[in-house]
C-alpha cells in the first residue's frame, strides 16, 4: 500500500552554466632553471648516452636503473599538473599510473568552491616511453635549460621541468612495498616449507599483441623461478592485467629482498600478497529456534538485491523460499553444508534483520552468488586460493547483469549488491586498489549500488592510564570508556578500511556497538567498552577514503563486543571479543546434526553491511509504491536508480549522542581546528547512522523531496525549494537536510578514480541556502570535507524569525566539474534529497503546504532553460 505521505518529486527550475567559486590561490612551488639544471642535468645526460648506446647496438636491458624505451619512467613533481596524461601522450609516452594525495586539507575561505586545476600536493607519474618520446623529452629539456621559450603547444612541459623533484625508473622498491614484505615474511614464518601464492599486477598495455608478448615474457621468468601461474585475469575497462603465481619459499624470500628476475621484471607493476577474505568460524553455541515460518512459495517479483558471499543453507527454515543461489566460480562441493556459516548469516540478516529485534522479513527473493569456499578442515571460509578475487567478483556481477558464457543474466533487475568482503592483505593507504576500481566501474556501468563492509580489525590497541589488568577491571565504567575512546583515536591511522571499501561509488558501512541482545549480555567478567553510547564497535575499521573523502559513508548496528585487555612487553593492549550474550542473531547451519532451525549471535562490519542492504531494499519498496509521473520511466528503469538509493539511505544519517560525545573529547578550537576535529570523528562514524523510517515516511511536520537527473561538466541544475507560508516570521525550530549522491565514471591509472565532481551550492556559489538556518548547532561532518567523495550530506537548523512573502522559496543548485577534460562530455547520474522539518509545536501541516506548491508548479509546466557557458 502506498504510504500516506510519500517522498515528493522535485524538478529543476532551470539548467545553467555553473557558478564559479573563488580561484585556488595556493602557492605552486617551482625551482629556477639553474637549480633544475644542476639537479637533473646529469640524469638527462645519462639518458642521452643511453639512447646513443642503444643506437650503437649495446645491450643494456640487464641494467634495471637505466632509462630505456619500454621501461616505465617515473616523474615525481612537487605538485600535480592538470591533464598531464594528455601532455605525456602527445610526446609519445604511454600513460601508466598517477599517484598522490588527491584532495588535501588546505581549506580556503569558509564556503569558497575551489576549482582544483592542479593540487599543491606531490605527484608521481609513471610513463612508458618509446624511443621517439625520449628523444623529444631530451630536446625539450635542452631548450628549457637554455632558457628558450617553450615550443608552440608545449608550455606545460616548462611547468613540469620547473617542479620536477625526481626522475628515475620504476624499481623493485616500487614493486615490492614494505607492507607486502611484512605479510609475505609472516606467511613464510607460519608455513616455512609450503609454497607461497603471490599476485603480480602487470603493466597494462593497450595493444593486445604487446600485452600478450609481455605476459609470455613474464611467464617465462616465472617458470625460470620454478613457479607456476595459477590464474590470469584481464579486465580492460579498469586496465587490470594480473597473474596469481605459486613460488617456492626460496624464490619468495628472494622477492622479499627485492632481488631476482621477478622483482626487477619490467612487465611487473606491483607485487602483492594474494587477495584474501577470510571469515573465521564462530565457536559459540547455537541458540533456540525462532518461530518464523517460511513462505509457501517464493515471491513472484524480480529480485532487486544480490549477495556476494559464502554458500547459504538454502533449506534453512529462515531462508527457504526466500533465496536463490547461483554458483559461478565456487561449487557446492567446495562448501560442505555444515561449514556454510557466513553466507547463511548474511542472507538471514538481509532478509530478517537482527532476529532479536522482531522486525518483519523482507518479502523479496534474495539472489546469492557464492564467492567463498568453506574448507572441511575447520579453517575460515575464504575466497578460493587458486583464483584472483578481482576476477571472481567481476564474473559474479557479469553473471547477474549480462550472463556468463552462453547463459542468460540471472539478476537483470538487481540494483543492490551486498559485498561483505574485504582483502585482509590490502588495508587502504593512498592508492586505490584494482578491487575498488572494479566496483566503481561495475557500479557506474550497470547502475547498481554496492554495499561494502569497512572490514574488521583483530589487532590490539595500546591502552594507557592503567598500571595493571587489575586496575583496568576495577576502574569505573566511565573511566574505562574514556580510555578506550582515547586508544581508538590514537589508532585511527593503523586501522584503515580494507580494500575494496575505499570504492568511491560504493556505500561503505562501519559497525556500531549495538544489538537487541538485551542489557544482561555483559554479566560476570565481560567488560562493556561503551555502555549506552552507540560508538563504532571495537573491531570496526576506520576511514578515510581516497583523497581524504569520508569513509565509511555510514554506520549500522554491528553487534556489541566485549573489551579484553592483556599484558604485553609494551604495556596493556585492548582487544575486541565476542561473548555469548551479545551480538546479532541470525540463521546458521547445524554443525552437529541435520536441524534446519539453528540460530546464533555474531558481530562485525559484515553484519552492518547486511543491515544497510536491508535498509536499501526497504527504500526501494517504498519508491515502488510511488507512481511515476505520466511519460516518465519508473525509477528502477532510470540511470539514477543506484544513486537514488545511496542518497536516500544516507539522507536519514546523523551523528547523534556519540557524535556530541566525541566532539567534546577533542581539544577546544584554539588547539585544533573545528574542521580537523570533525574529520577525525567522521573516520569513526562517517555521516552517522541512518533512520530509514524517517526518510520513507512523511508527517505534518516533515517532508522529503527527491530529484534525480544526469549532469556533465560546467552545467548546473537549480531547484526552488518552497518555504511553507506558516513559517514566516516564526521563531520556531526548523531543520533542512540536503543530501547529494552521484556516480562517477572511473579514471583508470589516476590518483583518484573520481572523474566528475558535483557540488551543492546556493545562488552565490556557497552553501548557506536560506537565512533561516545554519550549521552552527549541528554536530556533523564539515561540509567542505563532504565534497571530497561522491556523497554530500549536510544538516542546517535554526530558530531565527525570518519574514517572507507568499509562495517564497530558496534555491539549491547542483553543478558538475570534470576532473580532466577527457570527461567534459560524460554524464554523471545524481540524486538530490531535501527534507524540511519543523518542531511539533508549530500548528501547521508543512507537508501539505509544500506538496500543494510543488503540484501547482508541475501543473504550470515550469520551463527548463538551458544556456551554454
Amino acid at each position: 500500500m502506498p504510504t500516506e505521505r510519500p517522498i515528493l518529486r522535485l524538478r529543476p527550475s532551470q539548467q545553467v552554466r555553473r557558478i564559479k567559486g573563488a580561484p585556488d590561490r595556493r602557492r605552486r612551488p617551482r625551482e629556477s632553471v639553474e637549480t633544475q639544471t644542476t639537479r637533473f642535468g646529469g640524469e638527462f645526460e645519462r639518458l642521452r648516452r643511453t639512447l646513443d648506446e642503444i643506437e650503437a647496438g649495446v645491450d643494456i636491458a640487464a641494467e634495471p636503473n637505466r632509462i630505456v624505451p619500454d621501461r616505465v619512467l617515473v616523474l615525481e613533481l612537487k605538485n600535480g599538473v592538470q591533464n598531464f596524461a594528455h601532455e605525456a601522450r602527445r610526446l609519445g609516452f604511454a600513460w601508466m599510473l598517477e599517484e598522490g594525495a588527491d584532495g588535501n586539507d588546505n581549506i580556503t575561505d569558509e564556503d569558497d568552491l575551489v576549482d582544483p586545476a592542479t593540487a599543491a600536493d606531490p605527484r608521481l607519474y609513471a610513463l612508458m616511453p618509446s624511443r621517439e618520446a625520449l628523444q623529444t623529452l631530451l630536446r625539450l629539456w635542452t631548450a628549457f635549460t637554455a632558457r628558450e621559450p617553450a615550443p608552440q603547444g608545449y608550455s606545460k612541459w616548462w611547468q613540469i621541468f620547473a617542479t620536477l623533484n625526481v626522475i628515475r625508473t620504476w624499481s623493485a622498491e616500487d614493486r615490492v612495498d614494505q607492507w607486502t614484505r611484512t605479510v609475505l615474511r609472516d606467511q613464510i614464518r607460519r608455513n616455512p616449507t609450503g609454497a607461497v601464492r603471490i599476485e603480480f599486477d602487470l603493466w597494462f598495455r593497450e595493444d593486445p599483441i604487446v600485452r600478450q608478448a609481455r605476459m609470455t615474457a613474464f611467464q617465462a621468468k616465472v617458470a625460470a623461478a620454478d613457479g607456476r601461474v595459477l590464474d590470469r585475469v584481464l579486465l580492460e575497462p579498469i586496465q587490470y592485467h594480473a597473474a596469481l603465481v605459486e613460488l617456492p619459499v626460496t624464490r619468495a624470500l628472494e622477492l622479499i629482498e627485492r632481488a631476482g628476475p621477478l622483482a626487477t621484471a619490467d612487465e611487473v607493476m606491483v607485487v602483492r600478497p594474494q587477495s584474501f577474505s577470510p571469515h573465521p568460524p564462530s565457536e559459540r553455541d547455537p541458540l533456540e529456534p525462532v518461530d518464523r515460518a517460511p513462505p509457501a512459495q517464493p515471491d513472484t517479483r524480480a529480485p532487486i538485491a544480490a549477495l556476494l558471499d559464502g554458500f547459504p543453507i538454502e533449506n534453512h527454515d529462515l531462508l527457504r523460499n526466500r533465496i536463490d543461489v547461483y554458483p559461478v566460480d565456487v561449487t557446492p562441493t567446495e562448501a560442505p553444508p555444515h561449514r556454510r556459516m557466513h553466507g547463511t548469516q548474511m542472507a538471514s540478516l538481509v532478509i530478517h534483520g537482527d532476529l532479536d529485534g522482531g522486525h518483519p522479513p523482507i518479502s523479496r527473493t534474495l539472489l546469492v552468488v557464492p564467492v567463498l569456499a568453506s574448507p572441511a578442515n575447520g579453517s575460515p571460509e575464504h575466497t578460493p586460493t587458486d583464483k584472483l578475487a578481482v576476477g571472481m567478483i567481476e564474473r559474479a556481477v557479469r553473471a547477474l547483469k549480462e550472463g556468463v558464457g552462453d547463459g542468460k543474466p540471472v539478476g537483470p533487475d538487481v540494483l543492490i549488491i551486498n559485498h561483505s568482503l574485504g582483502d585482509m592483505h590490502s588495508p587502504f593507504e593512498r592508492r586505490a586498489s584494482h578491487w575498488s576500481r572494479l566496483l566503481d566501474y561495475l557500479s557506474h556501468r550497470y547502475h547498481v549500488l554496492f554495499v561494502v563492509s569497512a572490514g574488521n580489525a583483530q589487532d590490539g590497541l595500546p591502552l594507557d592510564g592503567f598500571a595493571s589488568l587489575t586496575d583496568f577491571r576495577r576502574a569505573t565504567a566511565d573511566a574505562r570508556t574514556e580510555a578506550i575512546l582515547t586508544a581508538l583515536e590514537r589508532a585511527r591511522a593503523t586501522r584503515p578500511v580494507l580494500s575494496p571499501a575505499q570504492s568511491c561509488n560504493s556505500l561503505t558501512v562501519g559497525a556500531l556497538h549495538s544489538d537487541f541482545a538485551g542489557p544482561g549480555a555483559f554479566a560476570g567478567a565481560a567488560i562493556d567498552p561503551f555502555g549506552a553510547l552507540k560508538m563504532t564497535n571495537l573491531g570496526s575499521r576506520l576511514g578515510t577514503g581516497i583523497g581524504g573523502s569520508i569513509k565509511p559513508d555510514l554506520v549500522m548496528p554491528g553487534g556489541r563486543q566485549a573489551a579484553r585487555a592483556r599484558v604485553t612487553p609494551a604495556g596493556l593492549e585492548l582487544f575486541s571479543q565476542e561473548i555469548e550474550g551479545a551480538g546479532q542473531r541470525a540463521a546458521i547451519p547445524d554443525t552437529r546434526g541435520g536441524r534446519r532451525d539453528r540460530t546464533q549471535r555474531s558481530s562485525g562490519t559484515s553484519n552492518a553491511a547486511a543491515l544497510a542492504t536491508r535498509g536499501a531494499i526497504r527504500i526501494a519498496d517504498a519508491l515502488d509504491d510511488i507512481p511515476a509521473a505520466p511519460g516518465e520511466a519508473r525509477w528502477r528503469d532510470r540511470q539514477t536508480r543506484a544513486v537514488i538509493l545511496k542518497c536516500l539511505l544516507a539522507h536519514g544519517c546523523s551523528w547523534g549522542d556519540i557524535g556530541r560525545h566525541l566532539d567534546g573529547l577533542y581539544p577546544p578550537v584554539a588547539a585544533t581546528s573545528n574542521y580537523r576535529r570533525r574529520v577525525a570523528i567522521s573516520q569513526f562514524l562517517g555521516y552517522g547512522e541512518p533512520d530509514v523510517d524517517r526518510v520513507i515516511s512523511g508527517s505534518a511536520h516533515r517532508v522529503t523531496m527527491l530529484a534525480d537527473a544526469t549532469l556533465r561538466n560546467n552545467r548546473r541544475h537549480e531547484y526552488q525549494i518552497p518555504l511553507p507560508d506558516s513559517l514566516s516570521s516564526l521563531a520556531e525550530l526548523r531543520r533542512i537536510t540536503v543530501t547529494l549522491a552521484w556516480s562517477s565514471p572511473v579514471r583508470v591509472s589516476a590518483a583518484s578514480p573520481r572523474s566528475i565532481r558535483l557540488v551543492v551550492t546556493d545562488d552565490e556559489g556557497k552553501s548557506h541556502f536560506w537565512e533561516g538556518v545554519d550549521r552552527t548547532n549541528v554536530v556533523q561532518p564539515d561540509h567542505r570535507h563532504c565534497a571530497k567523495g561522491t556523497l554530500f550530506h549536510s544538516v542546517l537548523d535554526g530558530r531565527k524569525a525570518v519574514p517572507f512573502g507568499s509562495r517564497s522559496s530558496f534555491m539549491i543548485g547542483v553543478q558538475a566539474v570534470a576532473e580532466t577534460t577527457a570527461f567534459n562530455q560524460v554524464d554523471a547520474p545524481y540524486a538530490l534529497a531535501v527534507s524540511f522539518e519543523t518542531a511539533d509545536t508549530i500548528r501547521a501541516d508543512i507537508y501539505q503546504e509544500i506538496r500543494q506548491e510543488l503540484e501547482l508548479r508541475a501543473r504550470a509546466g515550469v520551463a527548463v532553460r538551458a544556456r551554454r557557458p
